[in-house]
C-alpha cells in the first residue's frame, strides 16, 4: 500500500461544484483548505503516536492551524448557502471514498 500524499487529500476538491458558477473558485479553494486542515490533523496523530519526530509534530500543528485560517478566510468571502452545499458534497464524495 503507497502512502497517502496530500494530494489524494486534495482531489476531492476539484469534484465540487458551487451553486453559482462566480464563487466556483472560492468553493474548490475551500475544499482545498478543508481536505489539507484533515491532512495535517492526520500527519500530526501520526507524529503524535511517536511514529514521526518532534519537529514533524510542531509542523504538523503550525500547517493545521494555517489551512484553518484559510479555509475561514474563504468562508468569509462565501455565502452561506454556498459553505453548506460545499459541505455536503465534500461529505458525500468522501463517504464514497472510503467505502470502496
Amino acid at each position: 500500500m503507497e502512502p497517502i500524499t496530500r494530494k489524494d487529500y486534495t482531489d476531492s476538491a476539484w469534484s465540487l461544484r458551487a451553486i453559482n458558477r462566480k464563487y466556483q473558485k472560492l468553493v474548490v479553494g475551500w475544499g482545498k483548505a478543508s481536505r489539507l486542515v484533515d491532512y495535517w490533523v492526520d500527519e500530526g496523530v501520526v507524529a503524535d503516536d511517536g511514529i514521526g519526530s518532534n519537529s514533524y509534530l510542531k509542523l504538523a500543528l503550525r500547517n493545521e492551524e494555517k489551512f484553518f485560517n484559510d479555509m475561514l478566510a474563504v468562508e468569509r468571502d462565501l455565502p452561506q448557502r454556498e459553505i453548506v452545499n460545499a459541505r455536503r458534497q465534500l461529505q458525500r464524495i468522501l463517504e464514497e471514498q472510503f467505502a470502496s
